[in-house]
């Protein structure tokens, strides 16, 4: 840590719903799911096998025990997005908001009027779609199916969505000595928030969504 950082709490909370995509290549194996259920499975309906929608979870357990997560990078990217929409003379302010360093590599995630979720408690529920999406809404989030098309044909995704006011907590870092102040440190979260969003289908996607917007809360803590 450099003697000039700055630090601060940022707390993130959600003024739309958070869709949560996770498409890591290894979410399978990670879920330790048997081959023979993956086969069991039909094209373009992630809807079956039923529990597909465990390998978009986020996980992680930057405290103690796995639990749902939002990856820090997901924020990042956000921040950068709004970044590259502030101009610096002829460039953006794009590079610069990668300077900003986060304590640690995922936030936990409260659902709105819930608990963090364990990976233990997603990985227990089980039965039919309809039986698991049932399930769910006892830990304060919903799987939510939607009908798209993808090259020409028609598919289900299922996401689990996380109802506005969801929070996300950490401490990042920055020096002045990279060119930022905190002045432009609020904007870019503001912005992000406002304009860019995270996770899945946010307005900053290549088609863009409602998802994933937030308000931001800062306090300095050195």
């Amino acid at each position: 840590m450099s003697t000039g950082d700055s630090t601060y709490q940022v707390t993130l909370t959600g003024i739309t719903s958070v869709l949560m995509h996770n498409d890591a290549l290894d979410s399978d194996e990670d879920l330790d799911r048997p081959k023979a259920r993956k086969q069991d499975g039909r094209a373009g309906d992630d809807r079956c096998p039923a529990d597909k929608w465990k390998g978009y979870c986020y996980f992680d357990a930057p405290e103690s025990e796995s639990v749902l997560v939002i990856p820090t990078e997901n924020i990042s990217a956000a921040l950068a997005w709004a970044a590259g929409r502030i101009k610096k003379g002829k460039a953006s302010y794009k590079s610069d908001a990668m300077y900003l360093r986060w304590d640690k590599p995922s936030l936990v995630l409260y659902p709105a009027g819930g608990k963090p979720i364990t990976q233990e408690q997603i990985e227990a529920i089980d039965g039919t779609f309809a039986q698991q999406r049932a399930a769910v809404t006892k830990l304060k989030f919903e799987l939510w199916p939607k009908r798209c098309v993808i090259q020409n044909k028609r598919h289900v995704r299922v996401r689990p969505r996380f109802a506005p006011g969801w929070r996300v907590q950490g401490v990042f870092r920055f020096s002045e000595s990279d060119g930022l102040n905190e002045t432009l440190v609020r904007r870019f979260f503001h912005d992000a928030g406002m304009d860019a969003g995270i996770c899945d289908w946010r307005p900053s996607c290549k088609k863009p969504g409602a998802y994933g917007r937030f308000t931001v809360e800062l306090k300095k803590l050195k």
